[in-house]
């Protein structure tokens, strides 16, 4: 019998998918505006080999090799002697109102020498990041003129397949099922909070997902090693301490798909800048935001969807008062209760992250299949999530830190290793002796809430036995060896 999760199989969960999307998905690039219909010539060979060539308005030969190569200018002599070796064949760019733009041969002949006609390419009026428009030039003026789209698609967007995706043996789509903690509802609210934005970036989710677990639970492998490489690497930014607090910060804000909010720390959100960008982003109250550094104020779009993962569930820059957002807790580690289906039925066994990871980068042709024509079922919108969980204000605060010390919840202390490791491990010998000390506790609240600290040990006995007098109740401390006093826990 197969092992039963939850009462059902991932792979018993019905998937709607529209298998047509796999042919109609287009996207129009190197659309060049035909000025004449021969055969052969350079534009229609450039086409084939997804090149773009156009004239920028200051009368530059702008090329590109590649859909997702670089962009290239030059003088047309010298873009003569690119295009050419290209093709493999003698080009000329140049400015003349006649050409012999097409000489007629056989096979056995070899080609002649071509010209390509400057009057012939796009004259491009401006440049624009458009990832919503399937065209890279578009928008013709009345003055002739065209825009050209910066964004540039992944592989696996422009990729299409008559093959139907493997839905029930895609590693993806288990890994998303054990973030949803094996509810078929939650599962199928991220499919659809990824697939939407997948298929039409013109429909970006208005809810920000936010993940919260500990180090091994695999939640970063989500954003690092599935929407990454779908979206593609270079519109996919990653805002930690370190770019938060770096000189290059509009860089990792401007002209993005998505956006990994990642551990943010205290002391970085003790800026009030970083606060509100933050806040920004997870609640997408603006789409032009000012972004401040340096001393100087930088206007920055924002466009793409935000993934927020954590370790930790006091998120202080999210709005509880908004509730555009959704929270998944992931209790588990990946490594000892993820064990992904094959296609032998009913045959399972652990593995380790690396082997996980490495089977999603097989598994991604497959799955970015399936997102593009995924459909997602009725009522999602509905999925009951963890907000409660969630940390926003002081009485939250108190009440987590309460609930840690109680319970000896060494995952909600682990940052302290970060500010205090003789601390930290002063803390964690005392839980593996059932006690903590009552000095320890100002000092211990203070340092993961350094933007909200408590003055006095005095205050913060009395907030800890409003919320808990059974634990925290004066007649509960002990006095051991040299006076210290200490909380001590029920063996």
């Amino acid at each position: 019998m197969a092992l039963q999760i939850d009462r059902f199989e991932y792979r018993d969960i019905n998937f709607l998918l529209n298998e047509e999307n796999l042919l109609m998905y287009d996207v129009d690039y190197c659309n060049f505006i035909k000025s004449f219909n021969v055969t052969p010539n350079v534009l229609d060979r450039l086409s084939n080999r997804k090149t773009s060539i156009w004239l920028n308005a200051k009368g530059d030969i702008c090329y590109r090799f590649g859909i997702t190569e670089k962009n290239h200018i030059n003088i047309p002599s010298k873009a003569s002697i690119a295009i050419s070796n290209l093709l493999n064949i003698d080009i000329t760019i140049g400015a003349k109102e006649q050409s012999t733009r097409s000489v007629v041969v056989t096979s056995n002949e070899p080609l002649p020498p071509m010209y390509l006609c400057i009057n012939d390419l796009l004259l491009i009026n401006d440049e624009e990041f458009r990832p919503d428009i399937k065209k890279e030039f578009f928008g013709k003026t009345s003055s002739n003129l065209v825009n050209r789209n910066t964004f540039q698609p992944s592989e696996y967007l422009l990729a299409t397949s008559l093959t139907s995706p493997d839905t029930k043996n895609s590693t993806i789509g288990q890994y998303i099922f054990y973030l949803a903690g094996n509810d078929e509802t939650k599962f199928h609210y991220i499919m659809d909070w990824l697939a939407t934005f997948f298929q039409d970036f013109s429909k970006k989710s208005q809810h920000t997902l936010i993940l919260i677990g500990k180090d091994t639970s695999g939640i970063d492998i989500l954003f690092k090693e599935i929407i990454k490489p779908l979206f593609g690497e270079l519109y996919c930014s990653t805002l930690n301490d370190g770019r938060l607090n770096s000189a290059n910060l509009p860089d990792f804000i401007n002209e993005k798909l998505f956006y990994n909010i990642d551990n943010i720390s205290n002391e970085s959100l003790s800026n009030k800048n970083i606060e509100k960008l933050l806040k920004n982003l997870v609640h997408n109250k603006e789409d032009l935001i000012d972004i401040q550094y340096k001393n100087t104020i930088v206007e920055t779009k924002i466009f793409g969807q935000v993934l927020v993962t954590a370790t930790s569930s006091n998120l202080p820059f999210v709005d509880s008062k908004n509730k555009n957002y959704t929270v998944f807790l992931v209790d588990n580690d990946i490594e000892k209760n993820f064990t992904p289906q094959v296609s032998i039925p009913d045959k399972r066994r652990k593995i380790t992250k690396n082997e996980l990871v490495n089977k999603i980068r097989q598994d991604l042709d497959n799955f970015s299949n399936i997102l593009k024509c995924y459909i997602s079922p009725p009522n999602i919108a509905n999925v009951k999530d963890d907000k409660s969980s969630m940390i926003i204000n002081d009485s939250d605060k108190l009440k987590a830190f309460c609930n840690a010390v109680v319970d000896k919840n060494i995952q909600y202390f682990e940052k302290l290793q970060d500010i205090n490791r003789t601390f930290y491990n002063e803390l964690i010998e005392d839980f593996d002796k059932n006690k903590i000390k009552q000095r320890n506790l100002l000092k211990c609240y203070n340092a993961i809430y350094t933007t909200d600290s408590v003055h006095s040990a005095k205050t913060l006995m009395v907030k800890l036995r409003e919320i808990n007098n059974s634990f925290f109740h004066k007649d509960s401390l002990q006095s051991m060896s040299g006076g210290t006093k200490y909380f001590v826990y029920n063996s």
